[in-house]
């Protein structure tokens, strides 16, 4: 089986296993074996509370039903996606619990049939709106969106989604993501970043939103990006990198994919990269924060592997590399070279 057509029935398989908790709920309270198996059930994927708060929500849209959602409910919601393995979504607002006479097999199948099918359809207006998601510093998250593609976000970044019935839309605008897009002929998935656009049906790909410019890194499949202003995308594969600036035409090169997305990891691999970029990232993970006081170090280019939450080994190695002075206070790490002579 493909990942494409895993994924599909998984969705299908989620969304089944959460009307029939929505169903459950809108008959009357659980008692408390059925909500620790409740709370197992979503504690154990991110997948598993945004298939509940979808159903959810198309279940207290409709005209004929109300939401099965009560105080305590939210609670549990609340205290599953605060688990590190479950991503935070955003819970409706609270109704007040309708009580109802116990329906039949056949009504709680036609029902639970019909909201799987509607979600469809009614899962727009769940997603219709936009999303925001933000890291701060030193902070990843993994988002699970409502298609079915998956967002590494990077620390200090910010996204936001909204998805129609034509296009997934999502807007990066700082900071850096990893997408893994689920396959959708009938809807594109773009990412626009500072003007640029990246265009993708069903394939991984890495942006990069720095102040230096925006970097695209196809770690699968393939993308069209678009630079702000121009009538033609240049089409990336696998393996390609495009570097996209205000002023400067796209340079296409390949990449070391490896690491490209060595940041999933907290590793920073730099390879020929300039001083101030290499600072950049060390300062995207850590509140005490480098600081170039010397000019005549913004030429300097860097070649190694870092932990990105051990910036001490940085400054040994650029105190091994280069005659530096190094002034370290709560705040910063001021670098400044003591012999402007000295070579690379």
């Amino acid at each position: 089986m493909s990942r494409d057509s895993s994924r599909r029935a998984l969705s299908a398989s989620i969304l089944e296993e959460a009307s029939s908790w929505v169903i459950e709920l809108s008959e009357g309270e659980l008692d408390a074996q059925q909500r620790v198996q409740l709370d197992r059930w979503l504690r154990s994927s991110p997948q598993h509370v945004q298939a509940f708060l979808e159903i959810s929500a198309a279940w207290e849209e409709s005209s004929r039903l109300k939401a099965p959602r009560d105080a305590e409910l939210d609670a549990l919601i609340a205290r599953v996606t605060s688990e590190s393995n479950v991503v935070p979504l955003a819970a409706s607002k609270p109704t007040t619990p309708v009580r109802r006479e116990p329906r039949s097999l056949v009504q709680r199948l036609a029902i639970a049939a019909s909201v799987v099918l509607a979600t469809g359809t009614l899962t727009w207006w769940a997603v219709a709106r936009p999303d925001s998601y933000s890291t701060r510093i030193g902070e990843q998250r993994s988002i699970a969106l409502a298609d079915g593609s998956v967002v590494q976000l990077n620390s200090q970044s910010q996204l936001r989604v909204r998805f129609s019935k034509n296009e997934r839309l999502v807007e990066l605008s700082r900071g850096q993501a990893l997408f893994e897009v689920f396959k959708d002929a009938s809807r594109p998935f773009i990412v626009v970043s500072d003007g640029a656009r990246v265009k993708a049906v069903g394939t991984q790909f890495d942006v990069n939103h720095h102040k230096h410019g925006i970097v695209v890194t196809v770690v699968e499949g393939r993308v069209a990006v678009t630079q702000p202003n121009a009538t033609q995308p240049t089409y990336l594969a696998a393996g390609d990198r495009v570097t996209l600036g205000s002023n400067v035409a796209p340079r296409t090169e390949r990449a070391n994919v490896d690491s490209a997305v060595a940041w999933t990891h907290r590793r920073l691999i730099f390879d020929d990269t300039p001083l101030t970029e290499v600072i950049e990232e060390f300062n995207r993970y850590n509140v005490r924060r480098f600081v170039i006081n010397d000019a005549s170090l913004e030429g300097f280019h860097i070649r190694g592997t870092f932990d990105a939450n051990k910036p001490e080994r940085l400054v040994t190695f650029l105190s091994q590399r280069f005659d530096l002075s190094v002034v370290e206070t709560q705040e910063e790490i001021r670098l400044t070279l003591k012999n402007t002579s000295a070579s690379q």
